[in-house]
């Protein structure tokens, strides 16, 4: 399906005896019959599973009981029993094991069987589900790392960011952007610092603001002087 798709649109050409993808090729990329292919079988899934799935989508390619649990405001138990049903059956999900967050929380992860799943799943829904979810995942998965919530910035930085949380999404941007700068991936610790100046652009002005603003402008030299130079 996206050979042939990719045939249609132009952007797979032979070129010498090879085959060239044109641009980047990203996950939002999903033809009209996989699409339709994959929605016929979400919707012969039970309402609740299919809540599920939706919500999981919101987490990513692999997720946690826990963070579903709080996107829909259910128990996690709840939750564990219909991923165990579909990874039963066959269906969208594979189990990943358990894992324990640092506040005692203890986890079954699963994992999308295609990463195809969550993307087509996650655009079906209206914006302000997909708002509000972020939000509630960003919440739930803040306190339940406590402390070590620092070590899951970037991934705290995107639900806070789709959830419209900004103060916490500066907060973590900044700090995915400083872990990246300890393991000298600078390009993309100027992309956070650079993603959070833009959000702080919409922030009224307090000294709260301007604080995390110096953060961000700091770490933006230093990512800058390391890749062009002082």
């Amino acid at each position: 399906h996206m050979v042939e798709y990719l045939l249609e649109q132009q952007r797979l050409t032979r070129e010498e005896g090879y085959w060239r993808l044109s641009g980047d090729l990203t996950t939002d990329v999903v033809p009209d019959t996989l699409q339709r292919l994959i929605l016929a079988q979400f919707h012969s899934l039970p309402s609740e599973q299919q809540q599920v799935l939706e919500a999981a989508s919101i987490v990513g390619p692999v997720f946690s009981a826990a963070s579903v649990a709080a996107a829909l405001q259910r128990l996690p138990e709840v939750i564990e029993e219909n991923c165990d049903r579909l990874v039963q059956h066959g269906q969208f999900l594979r189990e990943l094991g358990v894992a324990t967050w640092p506040d005692g929380t203890v986890n079954s992860q699963y994992g999308f069987r295609h990463a195809l799943y969550p993307e087509v799943l996650y655009q079906r829904m209206s914006a302000g589900r997909r708002v509000r979810m972020h939000r509630a995942i960003g919440l739930c998965e803040e306190l339940g790392y406590g402390a070590q919530a620092g070590e899951r910035a970037a991934e705290l930085a995107r639900h806070f960011t789709q959830g419209h949380d900004i103060p916490r999404a500066v907060q973590y941007l900044l700090q995915a952007g400083q872990n990246a700068l300890r393991l000298s991936a600078h390009v993309e610790a100027l992309s956070r610092f650079t993603q959070g100046l833009t959000l702080l652009t919409a922030q009224p002005e307090t000294p709260e603001r301007t604080q995390q603003e110096v953060g961000l402008q700091i770490g933006v030299g230093v990512a800058q002087m390391a890749t062009k130079g002082f």
